[in-house]
């Protein structure tokens, strides 16, 4: 696993925000932990399937356990941080050995390889995490039944309903 610039620790606080209207929304990850803070701005897309990762990892088998074993002591830095970045690149993975799960998060400049904030995450806070990540984006515009498209105020013409769809 690469090093990252900013290990912030454990978190204690991780929660997911739509910001604006409906079809001009931006999405954010909000992060407090012992190193500090940041705030990620991510596509919508990816908060969907971070969301998405996060609930199949923890109905799998390979995640299920009891009671953590313990807590992640990883060499943050001596100074608090304080980001915000568009992330580029994101990465979720699962520590079986202390039951914690390792988000990194990368700035869109940032060369392939490189990590920019790396938090830990308990089993509650990121299951709490998913739902809310799920809840903000599905508040937005409502999909066309047929050929899934946002709904907006102006008059849908569906390629599904008027023959000019093709696969």
């Amino acid at each position: 696993m690469p090093k990252a610039e900013h290990e912030l620790g454990h978190a204690s606080t991780i929660k997911a925000e739509a910001l604006g209207v409906p079809g001009q929304r931006r999405f954010r990850v909000l992060i407090e932990a012992e190193g500090g803070k940041a705030c990620a701005w991510v596509e919508k897309a990816e908060l969907q399937e971070l969301a998405l990762t996060i609930q199949e990892l923890l109905a799998s088998e390979e995640t299920k356990r009891q009671e953590p074993r313990g807590t992640p002591s990883p060499a943050h830095t001596q100074r608090q941080a304080d980001l915000e970045f568009q992330v580029g690149r994101l990465a979720l993975g699962y520590d079986q050995e202390q039951d914690w799960f390792v988000l990194d998060l990368s700035d869109q400049s940032m060369r392939r390889g490189r990590v920019l904030v790396r938090v830990f995450i308990g089993r509650a806070l990121i299951g709490r995490f998913a739902k809310e990540a799920t809840g903000a984006c599905a508040a937005g515009r409502p999909l066309c039944p047929l050929c899934e498209a946002p709904l907006g105020p102006e008059q849908h013409v569906c390629p599904r309903a008027n023959g000019h769809f093709s696969l």
